[in-house]
């Protein structure tokens, strides 16, 4: 027995230094790869300085697209004359929009009104600018005039996209509308009936009001450029029954919530 257990010793013991031997192995080997992460890492840092340093940057932004119309692609090696061309420079981090808007809507615009367009290429996508330019001439056949919209362009649209634009526009102040439907044509004149000076028994006077209108509808009415002052009392209804000093009866009615108030709506 006692043989046994002092064989048991002696072969502990030995366990013991051959595990303490490989745990020091180990701690070397943990070193030694702790030295050499510091040495990649110091590696590292020195390439990356070395490569932004030797870094080749364009004197321009965008992006160049070596394509001449008409002309060869330049080739590598190739030698330039001076001045030739040899691409084109795309500027790929904004869009210039330009569009068209009538004469009578350039009063409500201003630089810097706030402008959106969705791309006839990228159904459901839409991307927002403003207004940077208005026009100074104004198109005698189609009557409209030139606006220049710059627009952050995360789509990355090819020149000579096509899109919807909306303008937002100013309020007009003291601009007066009226609804289609209140209008009457007496010898291809527009004509709205107002009421006169009240007589006996309620009745007043229809007076016939000749209407110089805008050209364009607007939210089913049309603006009046001269022929209607505020204050003034519109009848809105048997306009087709009616003429230039028809007695007719008031009837008050309830005046409509809606934003034509705020623009000068007469009643």
């Amino acid at each position: 027995r006692y043989d046994l257990a002092r064989r048991q010793t002696l072969s502990a013991a030995l366990a013991e230094e051959e595990a303490a031997a490989r745990l020091q192995t180990a701690r070397a080997s943990v070193d030694l790869a702790t030295l050499e992460i510091r040495l990649s890492e110091d590696q590292l840092a020195v390439l990356e300085q070395r490569r932004e340093t030797a870094r080749v940057v364009a004197p321009f932004t965008g992006r160049f697209v070596p394509t001449v119309p008409g002309a060869p692609v330049p080739e590598i090696g190739r030698v330039l004359a001076p001045a030739e061309p040899i691409g084109t420079l795309v500027d790929v981090a904004s869009l210039r929009l330009v569009a068209e808007i009538h004469e009578d809507d350039v009063a409500a615009l201003h630089v810097g009104a706030l402008a959106a367009a969705r791309p006839l290429s990228r159904p459901g996508a839409e991307i927002v600018g403003e207004v940077r330019a208005i026009g100074a001439f104004v198109e005698p056949i189609t009557r409209s005039v030139t606006v220049e919209a710059l627009f952050d362009d995360p789509l990355g649209l090819p020149a000579g996209t096509s899109a919807d634009v909306v303008l937002e526009g100013q309020p007009l102040d003291g601009a007066i509308w009226v609804d289609e439907r209140w209008i009457g044509y007496r010898d291809g004149r527009a004509v709205v009936f107002v009421v006169g000076a009240r007589g006996a028994e309620g009745l007043a006077v229809a007076e016939a009001r000749e209407l110089d209108l805008a050209p364009r509808t607007y939210d089913g009415g049309r603006l009046v450029r001269a022929g209607l002052a505020r204050g003034d009392e519109v009848v809105t209804s048997s306009i087709e029954l009616i003429g230039d000093g028809s007695l007719c009866r008031p009837v008050e009615a309830a005046r409509r919530a809606s934003t034509r108030s705020e623009l000068g709506v007469p009643r």
